[in-house]
């Protein structure tokens, strides 16, 4: 599996290019997501806009990243979740753990807005 890594200002997008989600590419998203939480990001948004299936073993690689990131006090945004991978996050109640936007710009606005307000509270 390839990720391709952009960013938004300072927020990274890591969007895998293969249709698939499996067990194999459990290490490199993992590796990806670890030396974002090293770079002091906070926020990583993984966009699965090219993702068609996922297997059980590639939503317990998301899980494990959303957790590596709700430790160092982030949060992994999901964007571009539809078809099997809607259905498979939704039957596994993943759907209510977490953020889910349909486009990448809901996304952006929803974390900027966010860290506005943590900024605010501060």
């Amino acid at each position: 599996m390839s990720i391709a890594i952009s960013k938004s200002g300072d927020l990274p997008i890591l969007s895998p290019t293969d249709s698939a989600l499996a067990g194999f590419d459990r290490a490199e998203l993992r590796n990806l997501i670890e030396e974002q939480i090293e770079l002091g990001c906070k926020n990583v948004i993984l966009d699965l806009t090219s993702l068609r299936n996922i297997s059980s073993t590639g939503l317990g690689v998301v899980v494990a990243c959303y957790v590596a990131l709700r430790r160092a006090g982030g949060s992994l945004h999901l964007v571009g979740v539809t078809g099997r991978v809607l259905h498979c996050i939704k039957i596994t109640g993943l759907f209510d753990v977490f953020e889910c936007f349909d486009t990448l710009g809901q996304a952006l606005v929803y974390i900027r807005n966010n860290n506005e307000k943590s900024r605010e509270e501060k």
